[in-house]
């Protein structure tokens, strides 16, 4: 499996637990729902609360995944790159809620570094 390949399958995983999570937080919300109406027996209530929690640890669990498959195919993407000296930081800044590995100013840097390191190369 090549890099590509490799970061194309972990932002499908990412997508994944991110549908999860989505159907987990819509029982969550229809749940709650259910909670507020209902009045007596005291023992529905408390099953109805522990479904609630229930869903609420796995649709933490689905978007902490899939934010964590986010990192990773951003670092396995900047490794793959062997990106230039002067753009090492690149490896190191936090996650902004991209839907892209890069932004459009980060591979605006990274192809002008890129450039500038051959030019200095060819000297």
């Amino acid at each position: 499996m090549d890099g590509l390949q490799f970061v194309q399958a972990k932002y499908k995983d990412a997508d994944r637990l991110r549908h999860t999570a989505a159907a987990a937080t819509e029982l969550f919300e229809d749940i709650t729902i259910i909670l507020e109406q209902v009045q007596q027996p005291e023992n529905l209530a408390h099953q109805l609360a522990t479904i609630q929690e229930k869903c609420r640890l796995l649709v933490r669990f689905g978007y902490s995944s899939g934010k964590l498959m986010d990192q990773e195919a951003r670092d396995v993407t900047t490794m793959d790159l062997r990106l230039p000296p002067s753009l090492k930081r690149l490896e190191d800044e936090p996650d902004e809620d991209k839907d892209l590995v890069f932004s459009a100013d980060e591979i605006q840097q990274i192809n002008k570094a890129r450039y500038e390191h051959q030019a200095v190369r060819q000297q």
